[in-house]
């Protein structure tokens, strides 16, 4: 189950059809390279964190106002909470997906277009009213969640005031985005906001994540009940637009580092990164048989192979070492490589002597048998001129050429 509210919805009117949130898919994005990065007036030092019973929500100080612009947005709008969603499950608790995959959490920047309305009651009720930046934990969050701190607000309607906050941590880099338009996520899912989804994941503590799933909905004098799972599931995209300004073909194919074609480099994957496992998190740990790092599949990297391994050296014998009986590179078989060779080798000097040295009685090149390779020969050849010089009288030599070497005199 996805949702916690029970007022979300089961299904929607046919007028409502720019709902959030939506499953993110990579391949069908459309590049816009007019969506410039967004430009961030960061302001108050602090603000209350509070357990509204479904969310963990941080409002900012009043008397320090925290706007953005820029980027698809066409107005100022003002930062007016924080909201954030998480799961149960490590896999799970990202309201946006992206190819399918969730993540453990996601963190709402709300904010309500100042240009045109006077609050974000007025705002989230009209067009271009709400713009929502959308992304992963991140280092704001060690401060709003370590333990002296996420302990304040344990149950529902408990507030704890945060000061010494830098509120601009909590934009990292709006230069890299996706855009959409679509609703509020929560009833009545206005359909007013513009949704920004930053590129850049960054983390937080599994123990931080675990002290988040410790938050109750209720009362402390209620049965406790998890915050967690406080998402709503995701809903048809139908014909709208997403757009982003991240150029994923920025490096070449061929680059080594390219790690979204190369992702055996550590660091940061692209989205069809086969490793990366915010995308395929099923290789985690033990590799399932569709693993391009299981080491039975596709051992490429150092340890043990299965008996489909390439690497094998019973059946891919290329690196040195034992060879079994099928092996290319088995010197009785395959005696390519120097050394004793058995009956079958094509390069046994007794069968097919093209390597020079001694040969035995059938190879072709004995120049015994076949002198008719020029150079020194045995004494049994016919051409033997040491044996049968060619002469024209008795001792007397009359040329190498032009006479019967077998015939002597006239």
């Amino acid at each position: 189950m996805h949702a916690i509210n029970p007022e979300f919805p089961l299904s929607l009117p046919l007028s409502l059809c720019k709902q959030s949130p939506v499953d993110i898919e990579t391949s069908h994005m459309i590049f816009d390279p007019f969506l410039t990065p967004l430009r961030v007036n960061t302001g108050g030092p602090g603000g209350t964190m509070y357990n509204t019973g479904k969310h963990v929500s941080l409002r900012p100080d009043k008397a320090h106002l925290v706007n953005i612009s820029g980027g698809p947005l066409g107005y100022s709008y003002r930062l007016e909470e924080v909201r954030l969603h998480f799961g149960s499950e490590d896999y799970q608790g990202s309201e946006h997906l992206l190819n399918g995959q969730g993540f453990p959490g996601e963190v709402q920047l709300i904010h309500y277009n100042q240009d045109l309305y006077a609050n974000y009651s007025e705002a989230v009720r009209s067009p271009h009213g709400i713009a929502v930046l959308s992304e992963n934990p991140n280092i704001f969050l060690n401060r709003m969640l370590n333990r002296d701190t996420i302990t304040r607000i344990n149950y529902k309607h408990d507030a704890f005031l945060l000061m010494g906050l830098n509120m601009g941590d909590l934009y990292p880099d709006t230069t890299r985005y996706i855009t959409y338009e679509g609703s509020v996520t929560i009833p009545p899912c206005y359909e007013t906001a513009t949704w920004i989804l930053i590129n850049k994941p960054i983390y937080i503590t599994q123990m931080q994540m675990h002290s988040l799933r410790l938050l109750s909905q209720h009362e402390p004098y209620k049965i406790f009940l998890s915050m967690s799972d406080n998402t709503r599931p995701t809903q048809p995209l139908l014909q709208r637009c997403i757009r982003t300004n991240i150029q994923f073909s920025k490096q070449g194919p061929h680059c080594p580092n390219n790690r979204a074609v190369r992702p055996q480099y550590r660091g940061e994957q692209g989205p069809h990164c086969p490793n990366n496992r915010a995308v395929r998190p099923q290789y985690r740990g033990e590799q399932g048989p569709h693993c391009p790092n299981n080491r039975a599949v596709r051992p490429q990297y150092r340890g043990e192979q299965g008996p489909h391994c390439p690497n094998n050296r019973a059946v891919r014998p290329q690196y040195r070492g034992e060879q079994g009986p099928h092996c290319p590179n088995n010197r009785a078989v395959r005696p390519q490589y120097r050394g004793e060779q058995g009956p079958h080798c094509p390069n046994n000097r007794a069968v097919r002597p093209q390597y020079r040295g001694e040969q035995g009685p059938h190879c072709p090149n004995n120049r015994a048998v076949r002198p008719q390779y020029r150079g020194e020969q045995g004494p049994h050849c016919p051409n033997n001129r040491a044996v049968r010089s060619w002469t024209g009288g008795e001792g007397e030599v009359v040329g190498r050429v032009g006479r019967c070497p077998n015939k002597v005199g006239k």
